[in-house]
């Protein structure tokens, strides 16, 4: 099976003559890759491709992977002062994300202890309860909707812990989160 661009490569008239050079000639495609490749090393990218450097201290980046493995212990050692809030590049997952969405609710308590954020949203625009609810953990969903996670937040998809809830037929976090809206309704 060929691809549309493979294809390309043997039917274009553009493309035919250097698809035979380099057919001939290892050499030859070596020579002009390396003349393109230092080009456009060179010449970089655009302004608004570039990622921002984000120095992030190793405390919080140990911090944080501590957190999506469970290890509690670890993550109280960790020297420095990690923030519990760092996101992680490209992702924007916090410690917060990551330990809800493996169901580490232990992991959850305490980095709601060192001051975790729990509207941060990743670069899906999922909260920490939108993880711990898609994966079923009620025990995360509880401690988190007692911290103030809000269940009528909107991801990307349009989606809310509670329709999130409700899709994967997690019943325990679906009655955690009525559960809460009703204690709300109740101090209105």
């Amino acid at each position: 099976m060929m691809l549309p661009t493979d294809l390309a490569l043997k039917t274009d008239p553009g493309f035919l003559p250097h698809v035979e050079k380099y057919a001939k000639s290892q050499d030859e495609f070596f020579k002009d890759f390396s003349v393109a490749f230092a080009k456009l090393i060179a010449l970089g990218c655009p302004d608004e491709a570039k990622v921002e450097s984000t120095e992030e201290s190793d405390a919080s980046r140990a911090f944080r992977e501590m957190a999506m493995h469970g290890n509690l212990i670890r993550m109280k050692e960790i020297e420095g002062s990690p923030d519990p809030n760092a996101p992680e590049v490209f992702t924007n997952r916090t410690a917060l994300h990551k330990a809800s969405y493996f169901g580490h609710d232990h992991v959850v308590e305490y980095v709601l202890g060192c001051g975790g954020n729990v509207s941060a949203t990743d670069v899906e625009g999922d909260t920490p309860l939108h993880d711990a609810v898609r994966l079923g953990h009620v025990k995360c969903t509880e401690l988190l909707l007692n911290a103030g996670a809000k269940s009528n937040v909107k991801n990307n998809k349009g989606e809310t812990p509670l329709s999130l809830a409700k899709a994967m037929e997690s019943q325990g976090c679906i009655d955690a989160i009525n559960k809460k809206k009703g204690l709300l309704g109740m101090c209105v």
